[in-house]
């Protein structure tokens, strides 16, 4: 597919198939969100494969319309140190564009998934829930969570 394909056809895709991915391609997918821009290059972000079914459960009621997360065969949780010299409030765009391009990159192998935010500037709760079930530390947020999965 070319990029200019796999930008005009991506879509939020909410169901999914019990099909596991193959670790090739997930580590082709987070090499992709790697490679997204970042504001004064600062790389902000780490980012965690959820393929627990337990956990994808848990995260799932982290927001009241996220249920779907459960049923996707995994989740990538997108995250972001808030402490040390590299800190910037760009930070958190340089987030979403390791985010697209981690639904661009599955999208370019068949996949499917959804942008889940988890911060929200207004409510904490679902923040600390999601660090609760993931074990994060304090001194990283949790910005979004992106489910994948072989789209039904």
């Amino acid at each position: 597919m070319d990029a200019l394909t796999c930008l005009k056809t991506r879509r939020s895709i909410r169901k999914f198939k019990d099909t596991p991915i193959s670790q090739e391609i997930v580590d082709d997918i987070l090499d992709c969100a790697r490679k997204a821009p970042s504001a004064h290059n600062y790389q902000p972000w780490a980012f965690i494969v959820v393929k627990d079914r337990d956990q994808r459960q848990a995260l799932s009621q982290v927001q009241p319309w996220a249920s779907f997360i459960a049923n996707a065969p995994m989740c990538i949780v997108l995250c972001m140190s808030k402490t040390g010299a590299d800190f910037s409030p760009s930070n958190y765009l340089s987030i979403a564009c390791a985010g697209e391009n981690i639904l661009l990159a599955a999208h370019a192998h068949g996949l499917a998934g959804c942008w889940t935010y988890v911060k929200d500037f207004n409510d904490p709760e679902p923040e600390k829930m999601a660090r609760e079930i993931l074990q994060v530390p304090e001194d990283v947020e949790i910005i979004a969570m992106i489910p994948i999965g072989y789209p039904k």
